[in-house]
């Protein structure tokens, strides 16, 4: 009873309103817009109030949902919006097969497209929505059910990702608005499977956008929205698979009036096939079978790769080698203050004479801290000559007499030279000599036979005629 009177209240509303529009000078510009809105208003109300007598049992989300999408779609607006049709192209031929792009057309740039819908069988006015193929939809492992699924990024990873098969309202990728769907579980699973599927269940099911969320839903200057990537493989002869449709669609204009259309059939095989590619046969991607071109035409980048971006930033090489840390991919330092060829981050302190006792093979900036051997001695104070092996370096080497006994004595010779002299005293007795003289000295191969010098004469101090002379020899 209480929901009787819940839709009693809402026809008195209705009826009131509308015995103002009718009677009341004030609104007489109450437009056919506002009015239909009032509609549209009442009888969304009205479903509600339907489910929970009906449907009861069947889950709740989707009841409101499916309730909601029917009446917004049931009761249209004032034909603002235009729906002009539905077209399919050949987006691309692969290995994978022929990738299909279907479209709905509009008539202004604003207009939106909502939703692909099936009306469940337990709703008044169930509509069935099926996708179907020849042969098999190429799915790839890494792709995705809705087209707003599908990572850039990950194409440039893995191209054959862009042959993906997927449905969608405008979005071809993540970067685009989200695309949404319920009540697909088990068409997904087909789908994914490479299968067609048929909505056509209790509660029905939907692919589409939250209104005014994803710009990509509109229509823009070319008028159309795209709906689904479907990649057909090619049949066993090698012949192009086709794609097979019958869907129902939703939209709605600028100022938010809905429409609908019903049985919107596609199927492939029957329409003219127009090729987009490139059509430049000097481009390294050129397609022979293309009849429109597409704008895609690329060149070899310097990797050889058709349409590649080329060496990355940061790289050395097509291979993606990077540079030594601090370099350059051509081996020059990126920072340098002194010019010697060794990175500021790579310089090490210490001496960098190699003739020094410290010499770091590793220093590049030298300290000043280079120490040497003393002259005529390695660093661990060795002669570097000692013919004799006296612990005295040749060239330091001092000759003299080195007997300590010795008259010439030096204490500073190192090398005995054979020049030692020792204290000689002769005597000579000339008290037998019968002959007179005046000076008695000695000669002989020691002074190479000399005269009397001097220091050779003989002296007899005490007149015994013994004379006496010390010599040095």
């Amino acid at each position: 009873m209480q929901v009787v009177a819940y839709v009693r209240t809402v026809f008195e509303l209705y009826n009131s309103a509308t015995m103002v529009y009718s009677q009341s000078s004030k609104i007489e510009s109450f437009s056919t817009y506002r009015h239909i809105e009032l509609i549209n208003s009442v009888y969304l109300i009205l479903n509600w109030i339907q489910s929970a007598m009906k449907y009861s049992k069947i889950t709740t989300n989707w009841r409101r949902f499916s309730l909601l999408s029917f009446s917004a779609l049931f009761l249209t607006g004032t034909g603002l919006a235009q729906f002009t049709g539905i077209e399919t192209e050949v987006h691309a031929t692969s290995a994978f097969g022929t990738t299909y792009h279907i479209y709905a057309n509009f008539a202004e740039p604003t207009d939106e497209c909502i939703a692909l819908y099936s009306i469940g069988t337990a709703e008044e006015g169930s509509v069935d929505l099926s996708l179907d193929v020849t042969t098999s939809f190429y799915q790839h492992p890494a792709g995705s059910n809705l087209g707003s699924g599908i990572s850039e990024f990950f194409i440039t990873l893995v191209p054959e990702l862009a042959f993906d098969s997927w449905l969608t309202i405008g979005s071809d990728n993540s970067n685009d608005g989200p695309v949404s769907s319920i009540g697909m579980s088990d068409a997904f699973g087909l789908f994914s499977a490479g299968g067609g599927f048929v909505l056509n269940g209790e509660t029905g099911g939907s692919w589409y956008v939250t209104p005014a969320s994803n710009p990509a839903a509109l229509a823009g200057e070319d008028g159309r929205v795209l709906l689904a990537q479907l990649t057909a493989a090619d049949d066993a002869e090698g012949n192009a698979g086709h794609v097979v449709c019958d869907w129902n669609l939703q939209w709605r204009n600028a100022n938010g009036v809905s429409e609908n259309v019903i049985g919107l059939f596609v199927d492939t095989s029957d329409a003219p096939v127009d090729l987009a590619g490139c059509m430049d046969a000097t481009a390294c991607n050129y397609d022979v079978a293309a009849t429109t071109d597409d704008g895609s035409c690329s060149t070899l980048d310097e990797c050889g790769v058709c349409g590649g971006a080329g060496i990355a930033d940061g790289t050395c090489d097509c291979e993606g080698s990077l540079p030594d840390a601090g370099y350059d991919c051509d081996g020059v330092c990126l920072s340098d203050v002194d010019g010697d060829g060794v990175c500021d981050e790579n310089e090490m302190n210490g001496c960098t004479d190699e003739m020094a006792c410290n010499y770091e093979v590793a220093a590049t900036e030298d300290d000043d801290s280079c120490t040497y051997a003393a002259e005529h001695y390695d660093c661990a104070g060795n002669c570097l000559v000692d013919t004799d092996d006296d612990g005295v370096c040749d060239a330091n080497e001092i000759l003299g007499c080195t007997v300590e006994s010795a008259s010439n004595y030096s204490e500073e010779a190192t090398d005995d030279d054979a020049s030692c002299l020792y204290a000689t005293t002769l005597n000579v007795d000339m008290s037998c000599a019968g002959i007179a003289f005046s000076t008695v000295h000695v000669t002989g191969p020691f002074c190479s036979w000399c005269g009397s010098e001097g220091w050779n004469d003989l002296s007899d101090t005490d007149g015994d005629m013994i004379y006496s002379v010390t010599l040095y020899l």
